[in-house]
C-alpha cells in the first residue's frame, strides 16, 4: 500500500460499517448512532436515539439493521428512510441484500430472518448460537452464515426449509466446519466453491481463512491480530481486511499470499465519546487497541483504492 491519500474525522464513535451505493458514493454507520453518505452530496442520512446503525448492506436500496433491532430502507438516490421494520426483539448483528431485494437479517436471540423487498417478513430460522456475519453466494442461491461458536451454516434458497414467525425453523447444525478459534467476526464468497473468514487468532493462531463451502478441510490461512473486517476486491481477486492493530492487509483472494499491507499508524484523532448505547452482546469481543484500530473495510468501486473505518471515527482512504 503506497499512501494515505485522506483521512476524515467524521463520526464520535468507532464507524463499524461503510458500503458504497450504487451512484459510488461511500456510506457509512457508527457508534455515535448515525448513519452518513459521503462524497459530492454528503448528507447525514439516519440517527438512532439510545442506539446505533452498526451493519450495512447494499442491494436496491440501503439496508441498516440498528442495535435496537430495527431494520431500516433507505432510498439509494434520495437518502429518505421508505419503511422500518422491528425485525428482532434484541439487537441485529449482520444484514445482507440480494440483488432482488431479498434481505437476510441476523440478531443476538440467534435468529436469522428474511424479508421481501417490500419489507414482508417471508421466513424465519434459528442458529444455535449468535449469527455473526452473512453472505449471499455469488449465485443468490445460498445464504451463508458465521456464528459466535465458529460454525458455518448454509441455508439453500431453491429448497426453503419450512419456517414461520412463530415456529422459526431450526437450521441443522453442521456436520463439518472449519477448526478455529470463536467467534467469526466477517464471511465473505472467494467463489462459487469458497468463503473467506477472520477471527480473533487468539495465542498466535490464524486469523483469517479461506475454506471450501461445507468441507472441514481450510485451503488457506493467515496468522496476524485480530480482524474484524473483510472485503472482496471489484475484480475479485483480493481480499483485505483490518483490525486491532491498525494494520490493513491485501491477500491473493485464493491462496491468502500477502500483497500488501499499510500500517495507520498513531496519527489518528482519539475516538470521541458519543451516545450512550447499548451494543449487541458479541460486541465486547471487539476490544480495540486505539484510535487507529480498524472496524469495517471496503472497496472503491473502481478497484483502486481502500476505505477504512476506525475505532476513533475515522474514515481513511488508502490507495495501493
Amino acid at each position: 500500500m503506497s499512501s494515505t491519500i485522506s483521512t476524515y474525522a467524521t463520526h464520535d464513535g468507532a464507524i463499524d460499517a461503510l458500503v458504497f451505493g450504487p451512484d459510488g458514493a461511500l456510506v457509512s454507520a457508527a457508534r455515535d448512532g448515525a448513519i452518513r453518505r459521503w462524497g459530492s452530496d454528503p448528507a447525514l442520512l439516519c440517527t438512532a436515539e439510545g442506539a446505533s446503525y452498526h451493519v450495512l448492506s447494499a442491494g436496491p436500496m440501503l439496508v441498516a439493521g440498528s442495535t435496537s433491532g430495527e431494520l431500516v430502507w433507505i432510498d439509494w438516490r434520495s437518502g429518505a428512510v421508505v419503511r422500518r421494520e422491528q425485525a428482532m426483539d434484541e439487537g441485529i448483528t449482520c444484514v445482507c441484500a440480494r440483488g432482488d431485494g431479498l434481505v437476510a437479517v441476523g440478531g443476538d436471540s440467534c435468529s436469522v430472518r428474511l424479508y421481501d423487498a417490500s419489507g414482508r417478513l417471508v421466513w424465519a430460522g434459528e442458529t444455535y448460537k449468535w449469527p455473526y456475519a452473512m453472505c449471499w453466494s455469488p449465485d443468490g442461491e445460498r445464504l451463508i452464515i458465521a456464528t459466535w461458536d465458529a460454525y458455518l451454516y448454509e441455508v439453500e434458497m431453491n429448497d426453503l426449509p419450512p419456517g414461520t414467525v412463530d415456529e422459526p425453523y431450526e437450521i441443522p447444525y453442521p456436520d463439518e466446519t472449519p477448526s478455529a478459534a470463536m467467534p467469526f467476526f466477517d464471511v465473505l464468497c472467494v467463489d462459487h466453491e469458497k468463503v473467506a473468514l477472520c477471527n480473533a487468532g487468539e495465542d498466535g493462531e490464524p486469523s483469517v481463512f479461506v475454506a471450501r463451502c461445507g468441507e472441514s478441510d481450510l485451503v488457506a490461512s493467515f496468522t496476524c491480530g485480530a480482524i474484524h473486517a473483510l472485503a472482496r476486491s471489484p475484480d475479485g481477486t483480493l481480499i483485505a481486511g483490518g483490525g486491532n492493530d491498525g494494520i490493513v492487509f491485501v491477500w491473493d483472494a485464493q491462496t491468502l499470499v500477502e500483497r500488501a499491507r499499510f500500517d495507520l499508524g498513531e496519527g489518528l484523532p482519539a475516538v470521541a465519546k458519543g451516545q450512550d448505547v447499548v451494543y449487541p452482546a458479541y460486541a465486547d469481543y471487539h476490544e480495540a487497541s486505539g484510535p487507529g484500530s480498524i472496524f469495517s473495510i471496503a472497496w472503491h468501486p473502481a478497484g483502486g483504492s481502500l476505505f477504512v473505518g476506525t475505532q476513533g471515527g475515522s474514515i481513511v482512504e488508502l490507495r495501493r
